[in-house]
């Protein structure tokens, strides 16, 4: 019994030992992160689909395309450019490039495409920032035969220095 009560002793004192323990004192701890110019394009309908043109849009002297769209993420001011990879047309046609265009929605005027980098649009950093562009092509009754004809449309997003 001795014993039992010498060792309850010896817990109790050890636990006010702890409970009036001086305080561990505190440390710091250095956390460093490296953030790095981020940026995201996104093209929510990689491929578009000119409709077929009707005698109304040979008439019109052109042809439109519901509007694609793009999403820009940046963490720094940004530039998106455009051009144009390559384009086709049946065979025995040659349609120029300068029948391609496209522009910003709400623009009023088309741009002409280029194999040469066009800035579309620069912004601030963004969370999201929907850049939405209308496809044209001009069309002639004598030159452009049936057929398929295609546009391969290039779009870089880069920092802006």
């Amino acid at each position: 019994m001795k014993k039992i009560v010498f060792l309850a002793m010896l817990l109790c004192l050890s636990l006010a030992a702890s409970v009036f323990a001086e305080p561990a004192q505190p440390k710091n701890v250095a956390v460093d992160v490296l953030v790095v110019d981020t940026q995201e394009l996104i093209a929510n309908d990689p491929t578009i689909t000119i409709p077929t043109p009707t005698a109304a849009n040979y008439n019109a002297g052109y042809t439109d395309v519901v509007t694609g769209q793009l999403v820009v993420r940046s963490n720094v001011r940004w530039v998106l450019s455009v051009k144009t990879e390559s384009w086709g047309s049946p065979s025995g046609v040659n349609k120029a490039l300068t029948d391609w265009q496209w522009k910003r929605q709400m623009q009023d005027q088309f741009t002409e495409c280029s194999t040469a980098d066009v800035k579309v649009v620069d912004g601030l950093p963004t969370s999201g920032t929907n850049v939405n562009i209308n496809y044209r092509m001009k069309l002639d009754w004598e030159n452009d035969a049936p057929g398929s004809y295609y546009l391969v449309q290039y779009y870089t997003l880069t920092k802006d220095s």
